[in-house]
């Protein structure tokens, strides 16, 4: 793999963290709200793995083991 390539696969990597972690949040906030008010939570933990999946971010797709 050409340098370009590697720095091309590692910002989309990095743009995919940034998505996971910017819904990752928003569900936080979400369960945070619940939980104030008295309700039950909307997320819960498989909720959050899915996210892994969601957005393709695993140890194995690290541009580095491609």
């Amino acid at each position: 793999m050409n340098s370009q390539q590697w720095e091309n696969d590692m910002l989309l990597f990095k743009l995919h963290m940034q998505m996971l972690e910017s819904e990752r949040e928003g569900m936080i906030a979400e369960n945070r709200r619940c939980s104030d008010a008295g309700d039950s939570i909307k997320y819960g933990y498989d909720d959050f793995i899915k996210l892994a999946d969601k957005y393709y971010v695993h140890d194995n797709s690290f541009p580095t083991y491609r």
